[in-house]
């Protein structure tokens, strides 16, 4: 097949982008593929085979004729067999031009959305998880594939040797804006007889550096900032912490559940679907959370076992193979 992916963003490299691209470099092992991103990614991509990159001004509106007309005929030129839209911005584009073009279009929803209209034209509509498929799937067939990752290398058979550190060691992964909820992190870690870290970087640091200093908790959360090898950290952590206010597909859950790390998380995205309700946190309850970290700290000599099943259901749905699997399948019931 012949494929287009359609990544209408113009920010920071974050989930959805990431998300994108893994999907991409891996079909283009079996299929032609043609990634449309934005101009701000031009000579930072990595060179795939059967991967190519085509790069557009999304800074635009999504309604601006020029931006309409440069992707309406960069699909054209290609003339692929399925084109597939990432996220809303990409989705609305590619829900109004396909009134202009005969090739099949599939959408994946990332999140939770208001406005559905966009998505009923689509011949095939993805969703992260369940939950943010709710929505649409009133009024029309949706698709559940979950986000899947390369399975780390190194998993994690024991809890982390603590040498001389008598706390238990708790880690965050993401970045530091208000989505992520680590504001609501540190607030419910007064108290907390542990230590937690928190990788990223963005533009909150000196946000959370200051309630980190107005909570006294100086001497048990660390902001680390970005680090390359993301499973190190994990290895060397006993549970992870997600505090997001919203997420499609959080990969932090699949990166932790494949190295086997109990995951505590407020209720976002696929989390419902893998992690046990007990360690499940209403979203934006301080209270709610600090009760969870507490019960995962009491829990502790029998945490991991508590997560047997999320574990094993990792193995089997949130890999990159399944992602792929799943996803080609969809493409060939549209053809």
């Amino acid at each position: 097949m012949k494929i287009v992916q359609v990544l209408a963003m113009e920010g920071s490299w974050g989930g959805i982008e990431n998300h994108t691209f893994e999907l991409s470099k891996e079909l283009a092992k079996n299929h032609e593929v043609h990634l449309i991103l934005g101009l701000k990614y031009q000579g930072k991509m990595k060179h795939v085979e059967n991967l190519h990159y085509h790069y557009l001004d999304f800074t635009r509106s999504r309604w601006n004729l020029f931006l309409l007309i440069e992707l309406n005929n960069t699909i054209k030129f290609v003339n692929p067999n399925i084109v597939h839209a990432q996220g809303g911005k990409a989705s609305k584009i590619i829900s109004f031009l396909s009134n202009f073009f005969k090739t099949p279009t599939v959408a994946t929803i990332h999140g939770m959305k208001s406005n559905i209209k966009d998505y009923l034209s689509f011949n095939k509509v993805i969703a992260v998880s369940k939950k943010a498929a709710q929505k649409l799937e009133k009024y029309r067939t949706v698709h559940i594939v979950y986000n899947g990752i390369q399975k780390p290398s190194t998993i994690c058979s024991s809890y982390y040797n603590h040498g001389n550190s008598c706390f238990i060691k708790a880690l965050a992964i993401g970045r530091l804006n208000s989505v992520k909820g680590f504001d609501l992190l540190i607030e419910a870690w007064q108290g907390v007889d542990a230590e937690l870290e928190i990788l990223g970087d963005g533009e909150d640091f000196e946000k959370l550096s200051r309630l980190i200093e107005k909570y006294k908790l100086q001497d048990r959360v660390k902001l680390i900032g970005f680090v390359e090898n993301v499973h190190s950290h994990i290895e060397a952590c006993d549970f992870v912490v997600v505090s997001s206010r919203r997420e499609g597909g959080p990969l932090v859950v699949a990166e932790a559940l494949l190295m086997q790390k109990p995951i505590i998380s407020t209720d976002v995205g696929m989390v419902e679907d893998f992690i046990p309700p007990i360690y499940i946190s209403s979203i934006e309850n301080v209270k709610k959370l600090h009760e969870l970290i507490e019960l995962a700290l009491t829990n502790y000599s029998s945490l991991r076992q508590d997560f047997n099943l999320s574990f094993a259901k990792a193995e089997k749905y949130l890999v990159i193979d399944k992602m792929v699997e799943e996803t080609v399948k969809i493409y060939k019931e549209c053809l």
